[in-house]
């Protein structure tokens, strides 16, 4: 490895008797040269694209190819790619789409001298393809046919572009738009019926918190439900239940089971529906401080001991 004063890296390497590598790196790309026994290929490449050229000259098996990929945007890559041998001339050319990190789609047409003429589907994701080659034309090339498998394309492409992708996309925007104003309008009708139901039991409130108090018992100092942050902070998608669970308190006591939506109780609403809720607690019993956070179906049982706060 060699590092020139701007910034260059030169690499050279021989892993094997019949493989040599070398490689410059670049502010501008990369250029990397691999001789080998099948030929020699140069590759450059740079921020939105890369080429690389390969050649053998022997007696048999010569040959002479260059191939260009371009980045037109993050998600759409094209590809061209031309061999020359012997028997004859392969032109290649196509386009990919990524539909995640892993799995992308793409279509290419392959043309050769001979006349033959062919289009390739190909869906691949991590190491595994299916690709299915279409055959247009066998040892005669027709016009015709060049002509038709490249229109179809353009005018198909062109017309889900302009046409139908975007009433696809004015269509999903308005559901969505629909299931927030359902879904706001359910959360406005929990919140009523939650301050409802607080409004009717004000005054049992009042005497569970003084019967609590008097004999030293448990008392919440707060209670939030729905998306909590950290351990400090609750955020904005949280429900005040601090009242709700006071009403829950028997005889000192908090015991509520396993396996049940804790919107589900008289004074909760859910927050933020489809997230993941959680419940915590902060209350007093005897006279010293305790917490504790449980998630959304997950069994509650207060005071314990494990809930106390250092102080």
């Amino acid at each position: 490895n060699v590092k020139a004063n701007d910034g260059s890296i030169y690499t050279a390497a021989q892993l094997t008797p019949q493989l040599v590598v070398g490689r410059t790196v670049g502010k501008h790309g990369m250029v990397k040269l691999i001789v080998n026994d099948v030929g020699r290929t140069m590759m450059l490449k740079h921020r939105q694209g890369r080429a690389s050229f390969g050649w053998k000259l022997a007696r048999v098996g010569s040959f002479l190819e260059a191939s260009y990929h371009l980045d037109l945007i993050p998600e759409v890559q094209c590809h061209a790619h031309a061999r020359v041998r012997t028997t004859g001339v392969r032109l290649v050319y196509g386009i990919e789409k990524n539909l995640t990190k892993r799995t992308k789609i793409g279509m290419e047409m392959r043309l050769h001298t001979s006349g033959s003429i062919a289009l390739q589907f190909r869906i691949c994701r991590g190491d595994n393809s299916i690709r299915v080659p279409i055959k247009v034309t066998q040892n005669e090339f027709s016009l015709a046919a060049f002509t038709l498998i490249h229109i179809v394309p353009v005018v198909t492409f062109i017309t889900v572009k302009k046409y139908i992708h975007p009433c696809i996309k004015a269509l999903f925007t308005r559901f969505d738009e629909e299931a927030r104003a359902r879904q706001a309008r359910e959360l406005s009708r929990q919140k009523r019926e939650a301050e409802l139901f607080l409004h009717q039991t004000a005054q049992s409130y009042a005497r569970v918190l003084a019967e609590e108090r008097h004999r030293g018992g448990l008392v919440v100092v707060s209670a939030w439900y729905g998306v909590l942050v950290s351990e400090g902070e609750v955020g904005d998608n949280v429900a005040d239940v601090k009242v709700a669970v006071q009403l829950l308190v028997s005889r000192s006591h908090v015991i509520l089971p396993g396996g049940q939506i804790k919107s589900k109780l008289d004074g909760f609403y859910d927050p933020k529906p489809g997230a993941v809720k959680q419940l915590r607690v902060r209350y007093e019993f005897q006279q010293r401080l305790h917490e504790v956070t449980v998630d959304d179906q997950e069994a509650l049982a207060m005071p314990k001991r494990s809930h106390l706060l250092a102080t």
